[in-house]
């Protein structure tokens, strides 16, 4: 389905075939050009002229208290610093995390894992009318074409023709950046009857992908 194609693809791969080292230059070139300069802490800093004050770039990670997203986070902030930019861990145990994180959608940067349905079915997490709680669209994503092709996918009964919608779909949310997808992990799970074992390399319901959510 077109869903599970956008899905693994921008989750694990990246059309991004330059070198680290060149894609870091390319990185703060951007930066520079934008009036960014590092500083000696080797940070990047803006000064704004009207409020005579100094900006860094910094911006801090709130997650959930996972082991797996735990670790990840690490990366990433190693990434980012290497880069130029101040990066704090914020994490969360599941009650705190849900009541003064996802509820308020109080955050910089979200780092969450979202399990997709059987039949892939995005409405939840990028429609407009999902912004608030409980609604699942933590990017507080606005884009009124995405929200017709969402609408006319769950109403179509063709199987082809949805898929078609959500190709399209796909295809703006990748133009638009609400979020930078990760990966998907494997998940290794059995079930035994009557001395029969099933191994599965993704969740039998849907499957996991991890996202920062900006």
């Amino acid at each position: 389905k077109s869903f599970e194609t956008f899905s693994t693809s921008t989750a694990t791969t990246s059309p991004e075939s330059r070198p680290h080292e060149e894609r870091l230059i390319a990185a703060r070139e951007l930066l520079e050009d934008s009036g960014w300069q590092m500083n000696a802490a080797g940070i990047y800093e803006k000064t704004d002229k009207a409020k005579k004050q100094v900006n860094l770039l910094e911006f801090a990670i709130s997650m959930p208290d996972v082991p797996e997203l735990r670790a990840a986070a690490e990366i990433i902030k190693r990434n980012w610093e290497e880069l130029g930019v101040s990066v704090t861990i914020k994490v969360f145990d599941t009650s705190s995390f849900t009541n003064e994180v996802l509820i308020p959608r109080k955050y910089d940067m979200l780092f969450y894992g979202q399990v997709t349905g059987r039949l892939h079915d995005p409405y939840a997490y990028w429609h407009s009318s999902q912004r608030n709680a409980p609604g699942l669209n933590l990017a507080l994503y606005i884009n009124k074409n995405v929200d017709k092709l969402l609408e006319d996918a769950r109403r179509e009964p063709d199987d082809s023709e949805r898929n078609a919608l959500l190709e399209e779909f796909r295809t703006t949310l990748q133009k638009d950046h609400p979020a930078i997808f990760l990966y998907s992990p494997e998940f290794l799970g059995s079930i035994t009857a009557l001395s029969m074992v099933m191994v599965c390399s993704r969740p039998m319901e849907g499957s996991f992908s991890s996202c920062m959510i900006r």
